[in-house]
C-alpha cells in the first residue's frame, strides 16, 4: 500500500512528506531505529530518491527487506540486513 513519509522517525511526526505509492522503487540511504509501528517494528529508512532527497523517513514495515518485490509483507524482516545503520 502507499507509505507515508516524515522528517522526524523518533515519533513519525515532524512534516509529512510526500507518499510512496504502492509497488513504487526508492533508494534509500540508511536505516535507523526510531517510532515503533503497530506491529513491533522500530526500523526506518532514510528515502534517498527524489522528491524525499534524505530528508524524510518511511517506516521499514512497509518494504519487503528480504529482496522480493511483489507477494505478502507478511513474515518479512523488519530491516534489510544489507542496508547501513544511520
Amino acid at each position: 500500500g502507499v507509505t507515508h513519509t516524515w522528517t522526524n522517525y523518533s515519533d513519525a511526526g515532524g512534516s509529512e512528506g510526500p507518499s510512496i505509492a504502492a509497488y513504487q522503487t526508492v533508494q534509500v540511504t540508511c536505516a535507523v531505529q526510531g517510532f515503533r509501528v503497530a506491529d513491533g517494528d522500530t526500523w526506518w529508512y532514510q528515502i534517498a530518491s527524489s522528491p524525499w532527497n534524505n530528508a524524510y523517513y518511511a517506516s521499514a514495515d512497509a518494504f519487503y527487506n528480504n529482496g522480493e518485490t511483489s507477494g505478502s509483507l507478511q513474515g518479512t524482516p523488519f530491516v534489510d540486513p544489507a542496508v547501513r545503520t544511520c
